[in-house]
């Protein structure tokens, strides 16, 4: 973190950095705003009493698709769609033809999925769990067009893929080009991320870094990234302004 004076953190992360004393305690006292965010991401399991973050946007991962190639409703979309073979898909007749997935090219998140898939959770796995898991990663490579979470607005746009594993955020990129797209969180779930503004162990300027923090937090600059950027505020009133598709 040299060099830098806020970093942009996953929630996961910030455990890992503090435990490992990367990060510098918060001063509540230096944020005015934190009162403008909803307490459901305030004192969190990975960091109880924000002692070393600061939640200023969430957002999910579950499976955009597209409406016109799949025959069934939204909620009947699930995790089987993702890591069943699409020759299966086709035979029970819930789409056209076979098809390619985009998969996560994040491999502790699809890990996650595959669990939740097979087992219905992802902590305390026995060894054998973990093997069939691998075993079912390796078996879905047959129909995976691509790993990645940045690139599916070209995949499926050019209509490369019907159906990818995503964030919520990248979805709202197609839903401007076409309207056949949807979003769902599958009935086996997904992943909520929030993602959190910290302050450096390296940092000389921490007072700085604390007005940067409350003014990324406040109404007005909440109101503007989640708007212009489709992500989730943590701030209560910016996500009254954004479109509730969103």
């Amino acid at each position: 973190g040299k060099g830098y004076d806020v970093i942009n953190i996953s929630d996961f992360m910030v455990h890992i950095l503090a435990k490992q004393d990367y990060l510098q305690t918060i001063d509540h006292e230096a944020l005015s705003n934190i009162k403008r965010l909803n307490k459901y991401f305030l004192n969190q399991a990975y960091d109880p009493g924000n002692r070393y973050s600061v939640p200023h946007k969430w957002f999910m991962y579950g499976i955009v698709y597209d409406k016109t190639f799949f025959k069934c409703r939204p909620d009947q979309i699930n995790l089987g769609f993702i890591f069943e073979s699409p020759q299966n898909i086709f035979a029970r007749g819930f789409v056209k033809n076979p098809y390619k997935i985009c998969m996560l090219d994040s491999p502790q998140d699809a890990f996650f999925f595959a669990a939740k898939y097979l087992f219905g959770h992802a902590s305390d796995l026995t060894s054998d769990q973990c093997k069939q898991i691998e075993k079912l990663l390796i078996d879905q490579k047959q129909w995976v067009e691509c790993y990645t979470l940045y690139s599916i607005e070209y995949f499926m746009i050019t209509k490369i893929v019907p159906i990818a594993l995503s964030a919520r955020t990248f979805a709202r990129k197609m839903w401007h080009e076409k309207s056949k797209f949807e979003f769902v969180i599958p009935k086996e779930g997904g992943i909520l991320v929030v993602e959190n503004l910290a302050i450096p162990k390296h940092s000389q300027k921490k007072q700085l870094a604390s007005q940067f923090i409350n003014f990324m937090i406040s109404d007005r600059i909440a109101m503007l990234n989640g708007s212009f950027y489709g992500w989730a505020s943590a701030n209560k009133k910016a996500n009254q302004f954004v479109d509730q598709r969103y």
